[in-house]
C-alpha cells in the first residue's frame, strides 16, 4: 500500500508526496533489467542474455534503478489517483525524491486537477 500526503496548491494544481515501500518497489527489478538487456550490446553475449553482473559493469545501478522507479510510478499513478479520488488534467509532473537500492522509493507529483466550481 503506497502512502501518499496529497496538498491543494493555488491555480488548480495538488502536489502528492509519498513513497512505494521497498518490497514492492524491488518486484520491478526483474523486468528493468530484461528491459535494459534488451537495448545494450554487451560484448561476448548475444543480445537480451548479458548477465545481471555484466549489466550493471556496463550501464551502472542507477540506470536500472531510472528504469524501476519509472515502470513502479506508471503502476502507482492511476492506483494514487483513484485512491485519492482527484479528478486529474494533463500530465504530471514527477520528481524522484529518493532513490537507492533496497530502500523505498520517494516521489513528489505535482499536476493540475479540475477547478471546483461554485454556484451561487
Amino acid at each position: 500500500m503506497i502512502k501518499v500526503t496529497v496538498k491543494n496548491l493555488p491555480e488548480s494544481e495538488v502536489e502528492i508526496e509519498g513513497e512505494i515501500p521497498t518490497e514492492e518497489f524491488g518486484r520491478f527489478r526483474a523486468a528493468a533489467i530484461a528491459k535494459i538487456n534488451a537495448e545494450v550490446t554487451i560484448d561476448g553475449f548475444r543480445q537480451g542474455h548479458a548477465t545481471e553482473q555484466a549489466l550493471i559493469a556496463k550501464v551502472g545501478e542507477e540506470k536500472i534503478l531510472l528504469e524501476m522507479a519509472e515502470s513502479a510510478l506508471q503502476k502507482a499513478y492511476p492506483e494514487i489517483i483513484e485512491q485519492e479520488k482527484l479528478d486529474t488534467l494533463g500530465r504530471p509532473n514527477i520528481t524522484i525524491t529518493k532513490l537507492a537500492k533496497d530502500n523505498p522509493l520517494g516521489f513528489k507529483i505535482k499536476t493540475a486537477i479540475s477547478p471546483k466550481i461554485k454556484l451561487g
